[in-house]
C-alpha cells in the first residue's frame, strides 16, 4: 500500500509541472495579445480625437460654402494651346450661375502640399541646390474666392 501511495504521489507531482509549464506560454501569449490590443485601442482614440480637433482649426480661408472641382482638359483632349480658352469658358460659365460669388482656378489646391518646386539662386548667397521654393499657378480672384481678407498690397491680377 505504501509504494502504490508514493508512486501515486509522484505521478501526481510530475503531472502538475508538465500541465503548468505547458500552460505558461499560451498565458504569456494571451497577456501580449491583451497588452497589444489595448495600446492599438489607445492609439485609435488618440488618433480619432486628433481628427476631430483638425475639423475645427483656422486654415485662414474660409472653407464655408466652398467647392472644389477638379479638371483636366489635357485627358479630355485639348491640344495646349486651347487649354487656356477652354480655362475661362469654364470659369465664365460657372460665374453666370446664381448664388456663386466667386471663381478661381489652381493648379494644386491648398492644403495638400505640392505645388511647382523651383531652384533659386538667392542674391549674396552661394547658389545652392538645395535652395527650393514651391510655387503655384492660380486665377485672378482666387484669394477674394476663399475670402481672404487682403491686409496690404493688392490681389492677383491676370497679368
Amino acid at each position: 500500500m505504501l509504494a502504490r501511495g508514493s508512486l501515486h504521489d509522484a505521478m501526481k507531482a510530475n503531472s502538475r509541472t508538465i500541465a503548468t509549464s505547458r500552460l505558461r506560454l499560451p498565458r504569456l501569449l494571451v497577456i501580449a495579445q491583451v497588452g497589444l490590443s489595448f495600446t492599438v485601442l489607445v492609439a485609435a482614440g488618440l488618433l480619432g480625437r486628433s481628427l476631430q480637433k483638425l475639423r475645427s482649426v483656422d486654415l485662414g480661408f474660409d472653407r464655408s460654402n466652398l467647392v472644389y472641382a477638379s479638371v483636366n482638359p489635357w485627358s479630355a483632349g485639348y491640344r495646349p494651346e486651347q487649354v487656356d480658352g477652354c480655362v475661362e469658358r469654364l470659369r465664365s460659365a460657372l460665374a453666370s450661375y446664381p448664388g456663386i460669388s466667386g471663381v478661381a482656378t489652381v493648379q494644386v489646391r491648398p492644403l495638400p502640399g505640392g505645388g511647382n518646386i523651383s531652384v533659386v539662386n538667392m542674391p549674396g548667397r552661394i547658389y545652392n541646390n538645395s535652395d527650393a521654393v514651391s510655387s503655384n499657378d492660380v486665377s485672378d480672384g482666387f484669394l477674394e474666392s476663399l475670402g481672404v481678407p487682403l491686409l496690404a498690397g493688392r490681389t492677383f491680377t491676370p497679368g
